[in-house]
């Protein structure tokens, strides 16, 4: 080869999109865990406290990011007009979703049944007696509470966490 056709074909490379690495495929919910996690959010008999089940439902049926649902204030919820509007924390974008009679009913249940009566903008509050906001980490260990009692994603290896959830929500509305 001469240099020079070493320069056409860097050239003819320049042209050519780049290629993303390697990614492996994401594991998703299947029908079967999406039954059981239901199943474990509907039992009144299961561990899972009663923010627990909202916060299932919301992560369940809305998609909405773990952060999202930690920053969710009295004002977001329009009960009248059956909406939840945020603004997304990742993005900043104004976001405005049903809000579905099962994912209204486990909040209105959290509300008035099990949420301390303390001032403050934020739904989901801490479990401890200092009834912070809940945080993202709080969230997470809710999901692993859901998954346990749901006997999904016990093994070593398994994705978790409330992403997963998104990504069964942007399947679901794909298909």
């Amino acid at each position: 080869w001469e240099e020079r056709d070493w320069d056409g074909c860097r050239r003819v490379k320049s042209y050519l999109p780049q290629l993303r690495p390697f990614r492996k495929n994401l594991q998703y919910l299947t029908d079967k865990e999406v039954s059981r996690i239901r199943k474990a959010l509907d039992d009144p008999n299961s561990c899972l406290t009663l923010r627990d089940r909202a916060i299932g439902m919301l992560l369940l049926y809305t998609g909405l990011r773990s952060c999202d649902i930690a920053g969710i204030t009295f004002d977001a919820i329009d009960w009248g007009r059956e909406v939840i509007s945020i603004v997304q924390e990742k993005t900043g974008v104004p976001l405005e979703l049903p809000l579905s009679p099962i994912v209204g009913n486990a909040i209105y249940d959290y509300l008035t049944l099990e949420r301390a009566d303390m001032p403050g903008p934020y739904i989901f509050l801490t479990g401890n007696r200092l009834f912070n906001p809940i945080s993202v980490s709080s969230i997470d260990n809710i999901v692993d509470a859901i998954l346990r009692e749901s006997s999904n994603r016990q093994s070593a290896g398994d994705r978790r966490g409330a992403h997963l959830f998104r990504h069964n929500v942007a399947t679901s509305l794909m298909g």
